[in-house]
Parts: C-alpha cells; sequence; structure tokens
C-alpha cells in the first residue's frame, strides 16, 4: 500500500480509504487529514472511495497565500483552486496559451487539482489543469486537460514542507525569468512599455488596459482580476470523502437542490424555499430549459435520473463540483457519472501519446462549478457605456412624451441602430456551459521530454458531455 502524505485536501487514489472531517461553514481554512486504514479495511471499501470538490470563498490575502503553489511549502497546498489565474507547479517552463481545436478561440482557465502520487517518485509533486473554450462544447476538441509532476527533489520547493525560510522564491516563474500573462498566466512573449506588464497576446494586454490599468485608482485592487473577461472568479478547491448512502439520509434530503441559491443571505427564508421546494417539473425546466420538454424529459432518462439521484441521495454534498476517483479498479464501472444518455464517449479514451499506456477515468467536473466560476463576472461582450445607456433612455422619454409629427426620422433611426448593435453584442458573447467534463490520464502517469508548446506540462484527454439545454440544439 502506498504512503499517503499528512497533507490537506490532497487528491489520491481511489484504492486507499480516507477519513476527513466534515466540511465546515466557518471562516478558516479547512484542514483535511488522510491516513490509511488497515488492509482489510481498504480492501472492502475501496470500489466505494469517492473524493468530492466544493467551492470555498477565499477569506483574505493570507488565505490567498495557502491556496494552490502559492507556498512553497507544500503541506500548505490545497485541493485545488477554481477559477483565477492558474498557478504553476514547474514555474520555469510554462505553457504557451492553448486554443481551441474546433473554433480556435483561446481557451480558460477552469481549475487545477493537486493530486500526488506517492508511488512514482517522479510524481511526488503532481498537479492538474482544466481549460475550457468559452464559445463552443465540441467534446474533445474544445477542453485541454495539462499535468505537470516533479519528484521529491527538486529545483522548485523544499524536500522537507516545514520549517523553510519565509525569503524562499525558487517557486516563482520570475526567479527563473519565465514571465507570464497578466491576464490569464499563460507563458507571455512582450511586456507592454505603458502598463509594464507582460502579455501574451495584443487581446490580453487591450483587456488589461481597459479594466486594470486604465482604473489607475483602483490598479492596487487585487480583486480587480476577477473582474476580466478572460478570467473567472477565484475560489477555493476543498475536499472531503463521499459520505455513505443511508435511507433516512436520502429522505430527509431528497428535495434539496443540487444548485445554491442565488442572490440570497445564508439566513433568508427565500433561500431556503427555492432550494427545497423543487418537483419533477422544476428539475426538468433546470436542466432542460424552457424548450420543448418532450424532447428530452429527464423523467425518461436513466442516466440523467441517475446523475441527479446520486447527487441528492447523499446529505450535504449537493453543491459538490467535483468528482475524483483515480483510476478505478472495477471493470463493471469505469467511475464517470455521465449526465444524460447522448453525447458520450463511446469507446475508451486514446492511450498516452509518450508512453503508450492505457487512460483511465481520474476525475469529472460537474455542471455546478459553472455556478462558482460564473458569480459575478462579466461576459466577453462589451458591455454599453453608461452615458450611451443614458442617452439611449433620454430619447426614449423624449420620443414617448413628443408629438410623433415632431419627433426626427434620423433620430429614431439612430436610436433604433444603437439598440441593435447592443443586441447583437449581447447575442455573440460567449456563455460557458457544459454537462460535465469528463478526465482520463496516463495510468503510467510518464513525464515526457520538454515541448515546445507545453513546457514541461503534458496534455490528457478529456470528453466534454454538453448540457441537456445545448444537446437539444
Amino acid at each position: 500500500m502506498p504512503t499517503i502524505r499528512q497533507s490537506k485536501h490532497s487528491f489520491v487514489p481511489a484504492t486507499i480509504t480516507l477519513h476527513y472531517p466534515r466540511r465546515s461553514n466557518t471562516s478558516s481554512i479547512l484542514v483535511m487529514k488522510t491516513k490509511a486504514a488497515d488492509s482489510d479495511t481498504t480492501n472492502a471499501t475501496s470500489a466505494s472511495i469517492i473524493q468530492l470538490g466544493f467551492s470555498e470563498p477565499i477569506q483574505d490575502k493570507q488565505h490567498l497565500t495557502r491556496v494552490a503553489h502559492r507556498s512553497c511549502n507544500y503541506d500548505d497546498w490545497d485541493g485545488g483552486q477554481i477559477g483565477g489565474v492558474c498557478v504553476w507547479l514547474d514555474p520555469e517552463h510554462v505553457p504557451k496559451p492553448i486554443h481551441c481545436g474546433h473554433c480556435q478561440t483561446q481557451l480558460i482557465f477552469i481549475c487545477q487539482l493537486y493530486a500526488p502520487l506517492d508511488e512514482v517518485p517522479e510524481a511526488f509533486h503532481r498537479t492538474l489543469y482544466v481549460f475550457a473554450c468559452p464559445s463552443c462544447q465540441d467534446p474533445s476538441n474544445s477542453v485541454c486537460i495539462l499535468r505537470c509532476q516533479l519528484g521529491r527533489y527538486n529545483s522548485y520547493y523544499p524536500a522537507e514542507s516545514e520549517g523553510n525560510d519565509s525569503d524562499w522564491k525558487q517557486h516563482l516563474p520570475t526567479t527563473w525569468n519565465t514571465y507570464t500573462c497578466a491576464v490569464c498566466g499563460m507563458a507571455a512573449t512582450t511586456k507592454c512599455p505603458l502598463q509594464s506588464q507582460f502579455f501574451c497576446c495584443k487581446e490580453h494586454q487591450k483587456e488589461y488596459k481597459r479594466h486594470v490599468f486604465d482604473k489607475a485608482n483602483d490598479v492596487a485592487d487585487a480583486t480587480l482580476i476577477t473582474q476580466l473577461p478572460s478570467v473567472f472568479a477565484l475560489s477555493e478547491l476543498v475536499v472531503e470523502e463521499e459520505p455513505p448512502f443511508h435511507d433516512d439520509d436520502a429522505e430527509l434530503d431528497q428535495r434539496a437542490s443540487i444548485f445554491p441559491a442565488r442572490n440570497c443571505d445564508d439566513d433568508s427564508d427565500a433561500s431556503s424555499d427555492s432550494d427545497q421546494d423543487l418537483e419533477q417539473d422544476d428539475l426538468n425546466e433546470m436542466v432542460v430549459g424552457k424548450r420543448d420538454k418532450s424532447k428530452h424529459d429527464v423523467s425518461q432518462d436513466l442516466f440523467a435520473m441517475e446523475f441527479y439521484s446520486r447527487l441528492k441521495s447523499r446529505p450535504g454534498v449537493q453543491t459538490q463540483c467535483l468528482r475524483y476517483s483515480r483510476w478505478p479498479d472495477s471493470t463493471d464501472d469505469d467511475g464517470v457519472l455521465w449526465i444524460q444518455r447522448r453525447h458520450q464517449l463511446e469507446s475508451d479514451p486514446p492511450p498516452c501519446e509518450h508512453c503508450g499506456s492505457p487512460r483511465k477515468f481520474e476525475f469529472q467536473i460537474l455542471p455546478q462549478m459553472l455556478h462558482y466560476l460564473l458569480a459575478g463576472h462579466m461576459t466577453t461582450a462589451e458591455k454599453p457605456p453608461e452615458a450611451v445607456t443614458q442617452a439611449l433612455e433620454q430619447a426614449e422619454s423624449w420620443v414617448q412624451q413628443a408629438p410623433p409629427e415632431h419627433v426626427p426620422p434620423a433620430l429614431m433611426d439612430a436610436k433604433q441602430a444603437a439598440i441593435e448593435r447592443i443586441q447583437k453584442n449581447l447575442l455573440e458573447a460567449k456563455v460557458l456551459d457544459w454537462g460535465v467534463i469528463v478526465v482520463y490520464t496516463c495510468t503510467a502517469s510518464c513525464k515526457p521530454l520538454l515541448d515546445p508548446d507545453f513546457g514541461s506540462y503534458c496534455r490528457e484527454f478529456a470528453w466534454r458531455q454538453p448540457s441537456l439545454d445545448n444537446a437539444l440544439l
């Protein structure tokens, strides 16, 4: 049995029995301790071990320093990070921007998770990164998974996690003269002399200037980075083991929502009502939308029913946004929880391009993660300036009050043209969406040579199953 390090939030193989405390709603950072159980218990329960990922808000700057690889002490590393800008495990050999293989749109960072393999010396540190296209949902070309791993003794982090000098800088890209884009965190190509920042492309240079640099009074506010169209809201990814199924728990929790209430305080009665008052028709509308539900009734899809039944049958875990079960041993169940019967991966995932080893399921991202990524996030469509909005409102008020014969036709034409431009811009906005994203990784966890595009990061395989709503299109 491999030895499990006492690190918090680490994702570990499904063959190891873990014991986690329940998630807390307090503001403190969760500390999850792992330990291996005896071999008899492990063998009896290994098949059912699934770890769940949850989003937790960043409380303050001190909290942020312990998220992902911002600290050189690996005992501080969390299960991972959702949104924000990726934090690279190897700070020296950083990937270049990644583009969708279907529509060529630059992919946006979704999340990263720390999943070490103690039984593989070269993977003592191991992190997986997820990027997705905001413009399309091509099953295999619109998602990119990057894997990076390091041995215990490496050039960037101390071999021992505790007692390190606070002046340690080896884990920072700038130490290695590696510069990353101020917007997306990918390898930068140029430095803007005006903004004194590095960028990977002209689009991100313009985006940063408009939303950060030009707001000189607020430039020191770290929250501004989450207000960029190319960066999603930042939160911590924390982990706990999936609780066992109990009929009593299912009965108590059977009407709970799998999505957190929007714009409601935790103590609000509205939050409680909206979460608990869900009938089958409400569930159909939530996952299928307001189209003709006869085209895809959730109650007629056994996979969809199993998906929502699994999420709602265990108390307190409806807001899970990631499910992790590395390389399940079962030959009858590959570990994937599909959201519908259509658009599934119909064959085995392709073997590793570098070593030829088979790939197997490691984790999947659920649609609940979208709620946290898109919280307060602007679309990539440019919002109309406030002055334009006010001018349109004033023009509409004047048109309504003035006699028709006194309204110049040119004013009406200009007003209509402005409205159409705004509507067109909003309709063309990039909207991130998926049903589930299923990730398969190399079972040998090989470490290929440096790649000119991905650096020390190698690409794994993922399948993006569309949401029920978009599956009807």
